[in-house]
């Protein structure tokens, strides 16, 4: 029921940052039993009698919220990304840790026309998810976060997540992977487009998606605060100035 309140506050052009993520991992892996398409746990009940779970809004696709948004995401994809900016880690860490860099090379990793990411240098995300604008829209959206282009793609979530009766939801070592020739917007600003401003009837979006909540967890704050494997990683930086910026609070963001 709380999915229509949030959709009224977003369509009423109040400022709103949203994360969400095809495979949460914070936690050692734990948060994967929040993912979209898992079920909510079961509440109460004795002796193995707990009420079904309560279903999820749009059933866990966030629907009527991208409807509003002007966006499409797919909760069963997960991007993943070969190209690393430390070649120490090539064989060492999964696809699915993304590196976003400016040192890779890739144009408009971070976005220069934000005041978001202009200027950041790396970030790390986990198992992050994609979007991209619809066809016909009257939005602006402006990509913050990209993947490189040459050497990622995508992973079903099917290929990517298995359920043990023993051990839970599990990681695959080696998933189907669809390569693509494209680079893929983790991040991005949308906001309702000057045009369509001065029609009195249309939505007032102000807000930005983030296709990973690992983006700011307890291990990638761990990571940044103590700069672990070396790694001098904004992410913190980028979350606060997504703040900062949907308030206009300009004097930290520089």
């Amino acid at each position: 029921p709380q999915m229509q309140n949030l959709v009224a506050y977003v369509e009423q052009g109040h400022p709103t940052l949203i994360f969400d993520d095809p495979v949460p991992v914070y936690g050692g892996g734990r948060g994967m039993q929040n993912a979209p398409r898992q079920e909510k746990p079961r509440q109460g009940g004795m002796f193995g009698q707990a009420p079904p779970p309560e279903p999820k809004a749009d059933g866990g696709q966030l629907t009527s919220l991208l409807n509003v948004l002007q966006i499409a995401w797919d909760n069963g994809e997960v991007v993943f990304d070969y190209d690393t900016p430390h070649p120490r880690f090539a064989d060492a860490v999964r696809p699915e840790l993304i590196f976003v860099s400016s040192k890779k090379g890739v144009r408009d990793a971070f976005s220069k026309e934000s005041e978001i990411t202009n200027g950041l240098q790396e970030m790390l995300l986990f198992f992050s998810g994609t979007v991209v604008p619809l066809k016909k829209s009257d939005v602006t959206f402006t990509p913050l976060l990209r993947t490189g282009a040459s050497n990622s793609g995508l992973i079903p979530w099917e290929d990517l997540v298995q359920s043990d009766p023993f051990f839970g939801m599990q990681l695959q070592q080696n998933p189907r992977q669809r390569k693509d020739e494209y680079a893929h917007v983790i991040a991005a600003r949308i906001q309702t487009s000057p045009e369509a401003v001065k029609d009195a009837g249309a939505a007032k979006i102000n807000a930005i998606f983030v296709s990973d909540v690992d983006v700011v967890s307890d291990d990638i704050f761990g990571i940044a605060q103590q700069q672990l494997f070396n790694l001098k990683i904004d992410n913190i930086k980028f979350v606060l100035n997504c703040v900062d910026s949907l308030c206009g609070e300009q004097d930290f963001i520089g």
